[in-house]
């Protein structure tokens, strides 16, 4: 089996894994449609599968009792535990 060595997600697109105030807006939305459809969410888990830098992930952590991040992306990962 061949396997192809693909550029990482965030150095691919830096410009919008990296945009802290863009992906905290989206995060943002993302908690409104949530709460929208299950109400009350701080007694629950989130599992952000994908979550690159952790922007997203930080805004979910004031909804949610819990949450974890996981992502593949090392480079990203790499920021996210370094700026958390």
């Amino acid at each position: 089996m061949v396997m192809t060595v693909q550029k990482d997600f965030s150095e691919k697109y830096a410009d919008v894994v990296f945009d802290q105030e863009g992906r905290s807006q989206k995060a943002k939305k993302t908690l409104a449609v949530l709460e929208d459809y299950c109400g009350n969410l701080n007694g629950l888990t989130l599992l952000d599968i994908g979550c690159p830098t952790g922007f997203m992930t930080f805004q979910y952590g004031k909804a949610f009792k819990h949450v974890i991040g996981i992502d593949i992306d090392r480079h990203a990962i790499e920021y996210a535990r370094c700026h958390s």
